[in-house]
């Protein structure tokens, strides 16, 4: 079961896959807080990206209608 699972999560469990009865669990453990810190990074520099945005569009011209 876990074989067809990790298959399963990685896109790669087809109708044709063929299961070997053996199985090595990824005992990796992801840093979270890392994680976190690169989102929080991303998400900082889009909020700066829109401001910039916003800031060229008020240039002090009123909009024109289309």
């Amino acid at each position: 079961m876990a074989e067809m699972w990790a298959l399963y999560e990685t896109g790669e469990l087809h109708p044709d896959s063929k299961l070997t009865g053996h199985f090595d669990a990824d005992t990796h453990i992801a840093n979270v807080d890392e994680l976190m810190e690169v989102i929080d990074d991303a998400k900082e520099e889009e909020a700066e990206r829109q401001a910039r945005m916003r800031d060229d569009d008020d240039d002090g011209e009123i909009p024109q209608p289309y």
